[in-house]
């Protein structure tokens, strides 16, 4: 169980790099190919923390609380610049 764990857990990391770096999104700060992809990295962590705990990982669901806050918050941004850009 922890093994296959240990290779979901590197499946993701490489999936978020791989998608990640072929972006060039460090020319605005907190640009909207920026936002998109930290709120996908807080999905995933809420994702993977899950299925920790249904591997009987125990000890990592603070991470899921923080993904979903990550989420929340680059959310929150991105509707708050777009209202800006309407008025």
């Amino acid at each position: 169980m922890v093994v296959t764990f240990l290779i979901y857990t590197v499946l993701i990391i490489c999936c978020v790099y791989a998608f990640s770096a072929k972006k060039i999104f460090m020319t605005v700060f907190f640009s909207r190919s920026q936002t998109g992809i930290l709120k996908g990295v807080g999905i995933l962590t809420v994702l993977w923390a899950h299925s920790g705990m249904n591997y009987g990982i125990g000890g990592i669901q603070w991470i899921a609380g923080i993904g979903v806050a990550l989420f929340l918050i680059f959310s929150g941004y991105g509707l708050t610049e777009s209202y800006k850009k309407m008025v």
